[in-house]
């Protein structure tokens, strides 16, 4: 193909709006029964992408969590409170 049908085709197909699709993405992410470390690191990149930072990062981060792990993780004293607490924890005690 050449450069110029190769351009073309990224320009009518690419996606115009990549920080909203990455906005869904986070918010439809969910661990489910990979692992805790699986799991941030696909989180992290999402949220990069997304733009997201600070609480609202951290509530769907929340969110993602299979039931076990989140009740676990809202169990501990004190409660985890940035997101970077929050990722950390979620690979600690799911590994220990």
């Amino acid at each position: 193909m050449s450069d110029e049908l190769l351009k073309e085709i990224d320009r009518k197909f690419d996606d115009t709006d990549k920080r909203t699709t990455q906005s869904l993405k986070i918010r439809t992410i969910q661990q489910g029964d990979r692992s805790a470390d699986e799991h941030v690191q696909e989180f992290e990149k999402a949220a990069l992408e997304a733009g997201y930072e600070g609480y609202p990062l951290v509530v769907e981060f929340k969110c993602s969590l299979n039931a076990g792990l989140w009740r676990r993780l809202t169990e501990l004293q004190p409660m985890p409170v940035t997101i970077e607490q929050w990722y950390d924890e979620a690979i600690t005690v799911k590994t220990h």
